[in-house]
């Protein structure tokens, strides 16, 4: 299993500040490529192949999200370390991924400037009442109904078979590394957590979303934006200038 970072800004140069994007439950980096329009100078963003999928389609599945988490850990460290601030950005499953692997680098002496994650309630909670499907385990129809809910490009792609052939075993497989994971409540963080959502995500509550704060010794900050689960589709410029904030 294997992991691959590269730049999507074409112009990642050392001493930088840089943004490394960890993508949603079947994404890819091309989700965060829009952002490379926003990003002021003198910031580079880096975007994160989990294995099975794009060029690394015939690499297999990490068995769990931690493992995951280790390989990303290991390959950000040469950016991180020629870089002069760095957050670590996951968006829904990518939060988790960002999570565990900041909390790698840190046990490993590497520190960064921030965590910020997006889409997602805190990692030890245990589903809501009545939110307890395994999609992971869910017929093809009714993973590809869930998707569809979330994300209405998901429910587009998904519409043609050839796409729903190759995409469904990489998102059924993100939901089972998801489904199965649980955060320990140590290490904390030593950098701060930022914590964004879409005002009306339905994935998310405020209570337990803000429970992230238990992960760092440091700050910990929450920022609404308007729209849903994928809010950040429809503000890319409000949330890179955020970022940018948080690296300077």
């Amino acid at each position: 299993m294997t992991a691959r970072i590269q730049a999507l800004s074409g112009r990642a140069k050392p001493g930088n500040h840089a943004i490394i994007a960890f993508p949603h439950a079947g994404g890819s980096p091309r989700f965060y490529a829009p952002w490379c329009r926003e990003l002021p100078a003198g910031t580079d963003i880096y975007g994160v192949t989990y294995p099975g999928r794009d060029a690394l389609l015939d690499e297999p599945a990490p068995k769990t999200l931690a493992d995951l988490a280790s390989e990303c850990a290991t390959e950000c460290k040469p950016i991180i370390q020629s870089s002069n601030s760095v957050v670590m950005f996951g968006h829904s499953m990518g939060a988790y991924v960002a999570f565990e692997a900041t909390r790698s680098l840190q046990q490993s002496g590497i520190p960064v400037t921030a965590a910020v994650v997006s889409g997602t309630d805190a990692p030890h909670l245990q589903p809501q009442p009545g939110t307890e499907q395994a999609w992971h385990r869910a017929s093809d129809d009714d993973l590809v109904r869930h998707a569809g809910e979330v994300d209405v490009r998901s429910r587009e792609v998904l519409a043609v078979p050839e796409l729903r052939r190759m995409f469904l075993p990489i998102i059924r497989d993100d939901y089972r590394l998801v489904e199965n994971y649980r955060a320990e409540p140590s290490p904390q963080l030593s950098c701060p957590i930022h914590i964004m959502n879409g005002e009306s995500d339905p994935e998310v509550t405020a209570s337990r979303s803000a429970a992230w704060a238990e992960y760092t010794e440091a700050d910990w900050h929450v920022r609404l934006f308007p729209g849903d689960h994928f809010y950040l589709a429809e503000h890319t410029a409000q949330v890179v200038a955020y970022l940018a904030l948080i690296l300077r």
